[in-house]
């Protein structure tokens, strides 16, 4: 007896939680109409120079202390917003890889990271189109080539991350 009881109690907590979330649901289903309105070819293109800290996570990582691994990165990025949350770009980081190699022994790169990534800005999606929005979180997800300039090497990379970005002015944004 004990089982059917929690069996239905199983089955109608989702229910009474979706009649309880209509107008959340309604919401939802507005705030996607915005969100997947394209924009015009001439609308939307950004272009984000950058300069901040990098860490190299390796294989032999427990060799060494975790302050050698941080290094300095250069960036530039150029993409379009295709529509207000959904947009795409081109990425370049150039940076000096620090860490260990096999033997315990310091090791530093020269690297350059290529990469195309989409985006989406989850804070559209949840709480609706606002351009004035002062904070915004935007996951990525791409792929591309890394470049090793001592080994003269090549490899194939797959990017995915999360950017933060604040609004500083209308035209520049921290992230």
């Amino acid at each position: 007896m004990l089982n059917r009881l929690k069996l239905v109690a199983l089955f109608l907590i989702p229910i009474m939680t979706v009649k309880a979330n209509d107008g959340l649901i309604n919401d939802i289903k507005d705030n996607l109409n915005d969100c997947i309105t394209v924009k015009k070819a001439n609308e939307g293109w950004f272009i984000a120079p950058s300069v901040g800290t990098q860490i190299y996570v390796g294989d032999f990582d427990n060799k060494t202390n975790i302050g050698y691994r941080f290094s300095t990165a250069m960036e530039g990025q150029v993409g379009k917003w295709i529509t207000p949350a959904l947009a795409v770009r081109l990425r370049g980081t150039a940076y000096r890889m620090t860490g260990v190699n096999a033997k315990g022994k310091r090791d530093a790169m020269n690297m350059i990271n290529l990469s195309a990534d989409c985006m989406a800005d989850v804070m559209s999606f949840i709480k609706g189109v606002n351009e004035e929005r002062s904070f915004t979180v935007l996951p990525f997800i791409g792929m591309g080539s890394n470049l090793n300039f001592d080994w003269k090497a090549a490899c194939f990379s797959f990017t995915v991350g999360t950017q933060a970005l604040f609004r500083v002015d209308k035209r520049i944004n921290l992230f």
